[in-house]
């Protein structure tokens, strides 16, 4: 089969805050060339590129979660929806099917060859989202799932550290995460291990998706 017509697996790398994911995709992609989609960036910018999206959160939410210049006021809309549990549901039922659909745009960029560049193929692409095993809507963007994980006074000092904010927060964000079903992780790395241990880990990550190992649609 031309490789350019066979499918092309998807590895969604999620853990807990703190947990390390972002460290782990950036050995992926700065040893590999593995291309990675940020969901939680890449949901962040599509309020300010998706106007129908941003409207039908407006609708869900408020309209005083935007702007005067038609920005998304996010610290109003996160405040809003955070006891919330019906607004939450709500918003993530449109923010959800915008999400998978600018990830399956990009993921159709990310494996196709660069116009006479001689470009290679990625063997896969990483999806990176905390919250991909809580969510069984998100399920079938991906075919294999990584789960980063550490200890939990190591997280909760790396995320003091990074967004300097108080323990209590911190552990407030940890326990407000919902519960994920482990037994969908084909794959756990503890960041709190030596980065060569990590990388051995991941090599071989890579291996077996490289090799044509994979069951497609595992998680469906």
């Amino acid at each position: 089969m031309n490789d350019d017509c066979r499918p092309c697996p998807v590895l969604a790398v999620t853990g807990g805050i703190g947990a390390g994911k972002s460290y782990v995709c950036n050995i992926f992609s700065s040893l590999y060339g593995i291309p990675v989609y940020d969901s939680d960036s890449h949901a962040k910018s599509l309020y300010d590129t998706d106007s129908i999206l941003l409207s039908r959160v407006r609708k869900i939410a408020g309209d005083d979660i935007v702007s005067s210049d038609g920005k998304l006021l996010r610290g109003v809309l996160a405040g809003r929806i955070f006891n919330d549990r019906e607004m939450l549901a709500a918003v993530e039922a449109e923010v959800f099917p915008a999400v998978m659909r600018d990830f399956a745009r990009w993921k159709l960029r990310a494996v196709s060859p660069s116009d006479g560049g001689g470009g290679v193929r990625p063997p896969f692409v990483i999806i990176e989202s905390a919250i991909f095993l809580a969510k069984p809507v998100l399920y079938p963007m991906a075919d294999r799932v990584l789960y980063i994980d550490a200890p939990v006074e190591l997280r909760i000092e790396r995320v003091m550290r990074r967004d300097n904010a108080s323990r209590d927060a911190v552990l407030s964000r940890i326990s407000s995460q919902p519960p994920v079903d482990m037994t969908l992780a084909s794959w756990i790395i503890d960041t709190s291990s030596d980065r060569l241990s990590i990388e051995k880990k991941i090599a071989g990550i890579v291996s077996e998706l490289s090799g044509n190992q994979l069951s497609y649609n595992l998680l469906q």
